[in-house]
């Protein structure tokens, strides 16, 4: 059996464990689960998964860990689907709007006004 040396990220605590790279993860939730919320409340096993926050990737629970690319010193993050809906949901970014430098705005293509802010 091969292990791997990884950090499971919990909801309010973090883990350096060695696992079994060879175990598919569907095996290995029960346990970081009960890990994790050693008074029971999260029961729903299929409701959790490992994400990967380096690659933004969930890992497939058919997967091995070694199968899913990991290797020693990754840091997996364990969440269930809510939270793994709010860190796949794409970012706003903040695009200005262009303005053409000229003499409204002092040379340099930028203007400020109170009632943009």
């Amino acid at each position: 059996m091969q292990t791997l040396l990884v950090t499971i990220a919990g909801p309010q605590k973090s883990y350096d464990l060695e696992l079994p790279g060879d175990l598919p993860i569907y095996d290995l939730l029960p346990f970081l689960i009960e890990l994790c919320f050693p008074d029971g409340l999260a029961q729903d096993l299929s409701a959790w998964s490992l994400y990967l926050p380096l690659s933004s990737t969930i890992l497939s629970k058919a997967q091995t860990l070694i199968g899913s690319g990991i290797v020693d010193g990754a840091v997996l993050q364990l969440m269930d689907q809510q939270a793994l809906r709010k860190v796949q949901q794409p970012e706003r970014s903040f695009s200005p709007r262009q303005i053409a430098p000229g003499p409204g705005t002092g040379g340099i293509g930028v203007r400020w006004s109170k009632e943009e802010l």
